[in-house]
């Protein structure tokens, strides 16, 4: 067990750190957070979904193109965010945010998928 084997763990420590001095309602209350997460889980995922189709790509290599395009925000944004003087409270919160939507995103997704491809 090397040291690239941690990286996903203390990724998630990171991110719970970083969300220590907040209250889980904070996560609700930012405008632009709902604006990163709409963009990440609805608007790419649907733009590239009508690019491949348009452009006639493998059903099979379109639908996982678009199911990586419609995962949450990458951890590893706090993880920048902290590094390079970012906002990282509004980092922790798009990514938490992301991942708590992207659990009626990624049906609704896949259900488009269905009837586009």
């Amino acid at each position: 067990m090397g040291v690239g084997s941690l990286s996903s763990h203390l990724v998630i420590v990171v991110v719970g750190g970083s969300m220590a001095g907040f209250q889980f309602g904070c996560l609700f209350t930012r405008p632009g957070a709902y604006v990163v997460t709409a963009l990440r889980l609805l608007a790419l995922p649907l733009f590239m979904m009508l690019g491949l189709w348009a452009l006639g790509f493998n059903v099979t290599l379109a639908s996982i193109a678009v199911l990586l395009t419609a995962m949450p925000s990458a951890s590893m944004n706090v993880i920048f965010a902290e590094q390079y003087g970012g906002n990282v409270q509004f980092a922790a919160a798009s990514v938490v945010q992301s991942m708590l939507f992207m659990m009626g995103s990624l049906p609704l997704i896949v259900f488009l998928m269905e009837r586009v491809f």
